[in-house]
C-alpha cells in the first residue's frame, strides 16, 4: 500500500515511524509547509518537518535494501 503523509510535525514523525514497521506499506510522498520543527523540548522529543521526515524515511529504505529504496519516490 502506497501512503502519502500530510503533516510531518511531532505526531506526523511518530506516525511515519509506525508506518515504516509494516512491510506492506510504502511511504511514497510527504507534505508539510515547514522544512524543520524543533520538537525536542515538547512531548515528542524529536524534530519534525519535511527535512527530518525525509531523513527518517530515506534511512529506513536504505537499510531495507536497494529494491525498497528505488521503489520509494519520496
Amino acid at each position: 500500500m502506497n501512503v502519502a503523509v500530510i503533516g510531518t510535525g511531532g505526531q506526523g514523525i511518530t506516525n511515519i515511524k509506525t508506518l515504516l514497521t509494516h512491510p506492506d506499506v510504502k511511504i511514497t510522498a510527504i507534505c508539510d509547509p515547514a522544512g524543520f520543527w524543533d520538537n525536542s523540548k515538547l512531548y515528542y522529543k524529536h524534530h519534525g518537518g519535511r527535512g527530518p521526515a525525509l531523513k527518517t524515511i530515506e534511512e529506513h529504505y536504505r537499510q531495507a535494501g536497494p529494491a525498497d529504496l528505488y521503489g520509494c519516490n519520496v
